[in-house]
């Protein structure tokens, strides 16, 4: 089993991936909902450095659905890159996350 629950672990974000998909990282859950073409980052319990690093940074964004543009870049042992409008004002930015752990979908999570 995967590190998010899920039987069939993904080495990578599939192309064309829909409907709903988790992302835990080092230091936090991103979850992405491909319907609603959002993304939102939950990070991991404040202070808690986990086993691969310092505890994770706070965004102003972290809890909220952010729009999602694209997903450039999402592998198992790599940073993620996702482009985002981050302030909702239309600019697109580019977040990078920490190292990849796991990808699943939502749905396997338990």
């Amino acid at each position: 089993m995967s590190a998010i629950g899920s039987p069939a672990a993904f080495r990578e974000l599939p192309a064309g991936a829909a409907g709903r998909w988790q992302v835990r990282t080092d230091s936090a859950l991103y979850l992405l909902d491909f319907d609603e073409r959002t993304v939102r980052r939950c990070p991991h319990p404040a202070g808690d450095a986990g086993e691969f690093g310092p505890a994770p940074a706070r965004l102003d964004s972290d809890g909220t659905p952010v729009p999602l543009r694209a997903v450039l870049l999402c592998v198992v042992g790599e940073w993620a890159l996702l482009h985002v409008d981050a302030r909702g004002d239309g600019v697109g930015a580019i977040r990078r996350t920490t190292v990849v752990r796991a990808i699943g979908p939502a749905a396997a999570v338990r």
